[in-house]
């Protein structure tokens, strides 16, 4: 942890319902990773560093492990989280800051409140009900719209949300413009239904600070 890099966070799940008995959740930090590895080459699995299901101490590596022991016939959910907090993103020596740090204090706070059986649920049914909507092979959609769709979601992992709450996109990998003007309508439709916000304060940018006093609009981060 430092104030210019930030935290993450594992942790082991144990679900509602599940046999404690037969389950149970080691974690491990460690400033040398060969300490992490030794542990799990000699009991198969990270060996406790006495926390229990809490948080361990913080250190350059962790690593959690969740075992099971299920009986014949039986069930048994093991999930583990990764949660991840860096406050200060930077655009050039600027710190812009990431929004979800308004969200949540640490990335402890966000394992802890993902950490539940009921919240990875949702987690889940948010993910599945964006696919049967997108490309589930139950859609009866036309599989060229199918991939249409699909690929057009290729560039959304680059959306950038600051602290102050802008979001702003950028052309693609290859491509360093932000927000483009020129072919950011190609796919608008989908940040309407995912993020409808995104396309308010593109435009709001746009016909303000953006735009030059012949009309055209800069791309930039501004």
């Amino acid at each position: 942890m430092s104030p210019t890099a930030g935290d993450v966070t594992v942790r082991g799940v144990v679900a509602d319902g599940t046999d404690v008995g037969r389950t149970r959740v080691t974690l491990l930090a460690e400033d040398d990773p060969a300490v992490l590895w030794s542990s799990f080459i000699k009991n198969g699995t990270q060996a406790s560093n006495g926390a229990g299901a809490a948080f361990p101490k913080v250190a350059a590596h962790g690593a959690v492990s969740v075992t099971s022991s299920v009986p014949a016939g039986g069930n048994a959910t093991l999930s583990i989280i990764f949660a991840w907090h860096f406050p200060n993103r930077d655009f050039t020596h600027t710190v812009l800051g990431n929004m979800y740090t308004e969200l949540w204090p640490s990335s402890g706070a966000v394992a802890a409140e993902l950490g539940t059986e009921a919240k990875l649920k949702d987690v889940i049914t948010d993910i599945n009900t964006h696919h049967q909507v997108i490309a589930h092979r139950d859609n009866p959609t036309p599989v060229w719209l199918k991939d249409m769709l699909i690929n057009q979601w290729s560039h959304f992992h680059m959306l950038m949300w600051y602290k102050d709450g802008r979001m702003r996109e950028y052309e693609a990998w290859s491509c360093d413009d932000v927000d483009s003007v020129h072919n950011d309508y190609q796919r608008h439709l989908l940040y309407l239904w995912a993020y409808p916000e995104f396309e308010y304060n593109k435009m709001d940018a746009w016909s303000s600070f953006a735009q030059d006093a012949d009309g055209h609009v800069w791309e930039s981060l501004g």
